[in-house]
């Protein structure tokens, strides 16, 4: 060995294990900007979902709760747009959307409604998300955040290209509420991706 080189095979030893861990690690979700309406309130959780992890995805969800989410005399209850922004390479044709967003729905459900004692219980098999071609349909869940009641949201779901990945764009609001300005379609159409 040279004298005074005794740090070099550490040092390289080092650098290769970081290396080597580098490479192990999930691309990032692609970069976006997404403006918050006044009064919106907005949540960033990480893949896989801590309620969900089934749903294959790497990423972020992004969401966009209405004013009066959790109220049900608001006119904004049940009312959000998210997106889930990914690098993987997954599915993400409508049919395979439909029985991701079962699982989300499945495991919110479960989750919120385990901390409950006062619910009544709720049956999680009913939960059912139903998207068609045109990415257009509903959600069947329950109200967990609330009193366990049924609720039936119409949804709309579409995919585009986001840097090296994708991004999924999903509005929901529950079924005969009067409209809501702005729309969570109108909050959705300023999502953009760098």
């Amino acid at each position: 060995m040279i004298p005074g080189r005794t740090w070099l095979v550490p040092l390289l030893l080092v650098a290769c294990k970081k290396d080597s861990r580098e490479d192990q690690r999930p691309p990032a979700a692609p970069g976006f900007t997404w403006g918050v309406p006044e009064g919106w309130r907005t949540e960033t959780i990480p893949f896989p979902l801590e309620f969900a992890p089934d749903i294959p995805h790497r990423g972020v969800e992004e969401l966009r709760f209405a004013p009066g989410f959790f109220q049900p005399s608001a006119p904004g209850w049940w009312t959000y747009a998210f997106a889930w922004v990914v690098s993987d390479a997954g599915a993400l044709d409508m049919s395979t959307l439909a029985a991701e967003l079962t699982t989300y729905f499945r495991g919110l459900t479960a989750t919120v409604a385990h901390s409950k004692k006062d619910l009544p219980a709720l049956d999680l098999a009913r939960i059912r998300a139903r998207i068609g071609a045109d990415g257009h349909g509903s959600v069947l869940t329950y109200d967990a955040f609330g009193d366990g009641r049924e609720i039936q949201l119409d949804v709309t779901v579409a995919v585009q290209p986001c840097g090296a990945g994708k991004a999924v764009l999903f509005t929901a609001a529950p079924r005969d509420r009067p409209p809501l300005a702005p729309s969570p379609r109108e909050v959705l159409d300023s999502f953009r991706c760098r």
